[in-house]
């Protein structure tokens, strides 16, 4: 952590103990994946150093194999977090396949474990967006819309802000400026254009 800061970078830790987490928050990790051993202490200690939660909260479906118990551990987790102001992020580690799914399909059901967390629509919202950008360090460039910064955007039919499920109908994608889905067609040929490098290296 010393020699990452002394090259003016940030480290981001996998925890998977209840010690491992407890070292991690002390080190000053800018970032923590995954949210199994964390725990009311944990997240108050987090929340006073400003320290990122990536945690996957992975719902109770039938692709996802979680357990209802497992869910309700994830809900009171995610809740107890919230509650104590940790900096969240919308994180899933959704890294696999599911038959019959789309990656936004199977992504966009992620919002299920916030809503049972009772957490508000335009905060899940806030955090999916704006929280994302500012622990990649990216939100001078890519978080508000406004002239100059990159133009990354969605368009749905509903109003997010009310209602997060709006998020499972997205009609329009542009990206560095670039239209991949208009009137709820993707547009392919965007897919074969090299683009401006930089934007796509970031992640």
């Amino acid at each position: 952590v010393a020699e990452a800061a002394n090259a003016g970078m940030k480290v981001e830790g996998h925890i998977q103990t209840q010690e491992g987490a407890r070292r991690a928050i002390e080190a000053g990790l800018w970032s923590l994946a995954h949210d199994e051993p964390l725990d009311d202490e944990l997240h108050k200690m987090m929340a006073e150093k400003g320290i990122f939660r990536a945690g996957t909260e992975t719902p109770a479906t039938a692709w996802s194999r979680t357990s209802q118990a497992a869910f309700e551990r994830r809900v009171e987790l995610l809740r107890n977090a919230y509650d104590n102001g940790v900096n969240l992020t919308f994180s899933t580690d959704a890294d696999y396949y599911i038959p019959g799914m789309t990656r936004g399909e199977l992504v966009i059901d992620f919002i299920k474990t916030w809503q049972a967390a009772g957490i508000p629509d335009a905060k899940i919202l806030e955090i999916m967006t704006i929280n994302g950008y500012k622990c990649a360090e990216t939100y001078d460039q890519r978080g508000p819309i406004r002239p100059g910064m990159a133009a990354d955007m969605i368009a749905v039919p509903g109003n997010p802000l009310e209602d997060i499920d709006a998020l499972r109908d997205v009609q329009f994608v542009m990206k560095d400026g670039m239209v991949f889905k208009r009137d709820g067609v993707m547009t392919p040929e965007v897919f074969f254009n090299a683009g401006p490098v930089n934007g796509w290296r970031i992640r």
